[in-house]
């Protein structure tokens, strides 16, 4: 069956834990940032077994060329529910996301490890983590 439906849409209302079965994987390839569809996903999705969840974050290019450092906090509140804001490197993304899935951790009682292999070109950043149920 197909159903053509907003992936936080389906988060929010037709995805079911439990007919999820075993997730292993999860993949967050938002255009732009992954972040709100993140939280809405572990605001529904219990974590009960280990998984690999992989972000791609291409909001390095606004945090880069906006100028106004109150944007860039409010970009981040929003997204990520941080204060902080990174200069856009791909260094200082990789940083927030971090920061981004352990309060996401701490938040839903999972633990977090960022996985090695991160991957970045331009602005866009691609990495991953191992979480697990605390």
């Amino acid at each position: 069956m197909i159903r053509r439906v907003d992936n936080l849409d389906w988060i929010k209302e037709g995805m079911d834990d439990e007919n999820l079965g075993d997730v292993a994987f999860v993949d967050f390839d938002a255009f732009g940032s992954p972040g709100e569809a993140v939280q809405v996903f572990f605001e529904n999705y219990e974590v009960k077994r280990p998984m690999l969840v992989a972000l791609t974050d291409g909001s390095g290019k606004y945090f880069r060329l906006t100028p106004d450092p109150g944007k860039k906090e409010a970009t981040t509140q929003k997204l990520y529910g941080l204060r902080r804001h990174p200069d856009g490197s791909l260094k200082e993304m990789k940083k927030m996301l971090d920061e981004f899935m352990e309060s996401q951790g701490r938040k839903h009682g999972f633990k977090v490890v960022p996985q090695e292999g991160v991957y970045g070109h331009h602005s866009t950043l691609y990495t991953g983590y191992l979480v697990k149920s605390a």
